[in-house]
């Protein structure tokens, strides 16, 4: 049985570099890239990094599930926060407790 090759992830064929004359070793980078080329590249490369072990697909999800939550909580807590800006007991707490000092 042949050993099965994972396939390189290539560059987008609509990527170009081009040397720069008159400067050694530097590149100029132009994209000429249509939607459908850089689909077809996101998809090639997905396939090939996240869906081809199902450990790895598996982590994948769960840790942007983890993180979708932290940041749905972060943003529902800052809407819940901006509408009831002054009905909250911690912008009324200063208004009702007595200090220390006296």
């Amino acid at each position: 049985m042949a050993p099965s090759v994972r396939p390189l992830p290539v560059r987008p064929r609509c990527l170009l570099l081009t040397p720069i004359a008159g400067s050694p070793g530097c590149l100029q980078v132009s994209l000429r890239c249509t939607t459908s080329a850089i689909l077809d590249h996101f998809l090639t490369l997905s396939n090939s990094t996240i869906f081809r072990k199902n450990y790895v697909f598996l982590s994948v999800v769960f840790v942007s599930a983890f993180g979708m939550e932290i940041a749905f909580d972060n943003a529902s807590n800052s809407v819940w926060n901006t509408v009831n800006k002054g009905r909250q007991w911690k912008d009324l707490k200063h208004k009702y407790m007595e200090s220390d000092d006296e």
